[in-house]
């Protein structure tokens, strides 16, 4: 499995190549995914492919919610920011004479 989570944690410009890696594994998912020929040898090797892949699923999911959080994060910065902005300036637009 790829340490592409580690990686975005350290630094969140790691996602670009992180989004072409997994488009590239997507593309080779579709191919493995094709099943032509022998029915037994394919049997045998879907367990694995599907462990693998579902590990894929699962570092993507991880990436996500990772960035659910720091979104989270950000928006209550903000939000706190506009409230401290409002909170000094309303009183000086309630005490000035019109």
């Amino acid at each position: 499995m790829s340490a592409w989570f580690g990686k975005i944690r350290q630094d969140l410009a790691n996602i670009i190549p992180a989004i072409d890696y997994f488009e590239l594994q997507l593309q080779e998912a579709k191919l493995e995914c094709g099943l032509k020929g022998n029915v037994e040898r394919h049997s045998r090797d879907m367990p694995g492919i599907v462990e693998y892949r579902f590990n894929q699923l699962q570092e993507l999911e991880a990436i996500l919610e990772y960035l659910n959080i720091e979104m989270r994060k950000i928006r209550k910065l903000s939000r706190l920011k506009v409230f401290f902005v409002l909170r000094i300036a309303i009183p000086f637009v309630l005490i000035m004479p019109a």
